[in-house]
């Protein structure tokens, strides 16, 4: 009902659906009409045409798309929230031979981010360095490289650089697939956590370390996650600021929406065209949606709070994530999408899935300019 109600007004407050009309009085009317609702069930009927049962908090309709209709592409996620601009038809036969409502949709419109935004600049000169999965204890975690980066970081280049951005799986966790035991050089969680701690020392005072974790970490599974304990904090310095997942900040008026990214596992395996390999595609199904982990009960668990967190909004001016151990940025709608690179080797899972990560590198970003450049530390230059 939280998502339901926050989308419901972004859609809402988009001209071509102002003036939506709520479910159960739809099915009376006998002119076009604006429904919002959300998904139910949407699935390909043996004909090709796509069926989706959506609901408001007035009651349900079955949404019927033709297989010829421009609409048919859409790839429908069970929980999204999507405003339908149609007609109904109540001539078709149900079960019994009973007449059966349909709203045959003309448009879908979602509540996605608008194009004319403009993004938020800082008044000062300052640059942020954004990365993430670093799994420290695993046997594929990259020492030489991470040296490399923290001789970088102590550097003039690094000399604008006042805050560092780690995007979750800060170690590589205990139990979390089977086996993995075989591939840890520190078996002990908190033996873990002191060393991030130690490596993260080496990196400047003055500069602020903003982490959160990921689904490698010692918390709850079931997102929002909150910040790691208490307890494991205390080996780290003052400079760290730990964080849930996901979390709003702003640094300098600058916002960013940090995410470690596990619902991405749900949009490659439900959205066609959307790989690992490349996660700026998984990215804007999330922004297309405003929502960061769309349908409940997949691959990513989510917690029932009463408030959904996991709903974008309001809009970032940067947008990170991780989890897929690839790098990648771009531009959009006024905003910078950041997917942050991860410190471990190809591990003999990714392996067997034919997955090739893109390690080693950081993405640094300038709060004041918007510009952005890529750093790669995996081989020496």
């Amino acid at each position: 009902r939280s998502r339901f109600r926050i989308l419901r007004r972004i859609i809402k407050s988009h001209v071509e659906m102002s003036g939506p009309v709520q479910i159960k009085k739809v099915k009376f009317l006998d002119r076009e009409a604006k429904i919002i609702g959300m998904v139910v069930d949407s699935q390909k009927t043996k004909n090709g045409h796509l069926g989706i049962t959506v609901e408001d908090d007035t009651g349900e309709i079955f949404v019927f798309i033709h297989k010829d209709s421009e609409l048919i592409g859409e790839s429908i996620l069970k929980d999204e929230v999507i405003g339908f601009v149609g007609k109904v038809s109540s001539n078709s036969r149900g079960p019994g031979n009973t007449k059966s409502v349909m709203f045959i949709p003309s448009a879908i419109h979602r509540p996605k981010i608008p194009v004319n935004r403009t993004h938020r600049r800082a008044s000062e000169d300052i640059e942020v360095v954004f990365l993430s999965d670093i799994h420290v204890g695993s046997k594929h975690f990259l020492p030489e490289a991470w040296n490399r980066f923290i001789e970088w970081i102590n550097g003039p280049e690094a000399s604008k650089v006042k805050y560092m951005i780690i995007a979750g799986d800060l170690v590589d966790g205990i139990g979390i697939y089977p086996n993995q035991e075989n591939e840890l050089t520190i078996p002990d969680i908190f033996k873990q956590y002191d060393e991030i701690a130690r490596l993260l020392k080496s990196i400047p005072k003055h500069i602020k370390i903003i982490m959160q974790p990921g689904n490698h970490d010692a918390v709850r599974p079931a997102e929002p996650q909150p910040a790691i304990s208490a307890k494991l904090q205390e080996p780290f310095g003052d400079n760290c600021i730990f964080i849930g997942n996901p979390c709003y900040f702003s640094i300098a008026g600058v916002e960013i929406l940090s995410y470690h990214g596990k619902s991405i596992d749900d949009l490659v395996a439900t959205i066609q065209g959307v790989e690992y390999d490349d996660p700026i595609p998984p990215m804007l199904e999330m922004l297309k949606r405003r929502h960061l982990a769309v349908t409940y009960g997949a691959k990513t668990p989510l917690a029932p709070e009463v408030k959904d967190y996991m709903v974008i909004n309001p809009v970032p001016d940067i947008f990170v994530t991780g989890h897929v151990h690839r790098t990648a940025v771009q531009p959009q709608a006024g905003m910078i999408m950041i997917n942050a690179s991860a410190w471990q080797s190809q591990t003999p899972f990714q392996k067997m899935h034919n997955f090739h990560p893109d390690p080693a590198k950081i993405i640094v970003t300038n709060l004041k300019t918007g510009r952005y450049k890529i750093h790669d530390f995996l081989e020496e230059k």
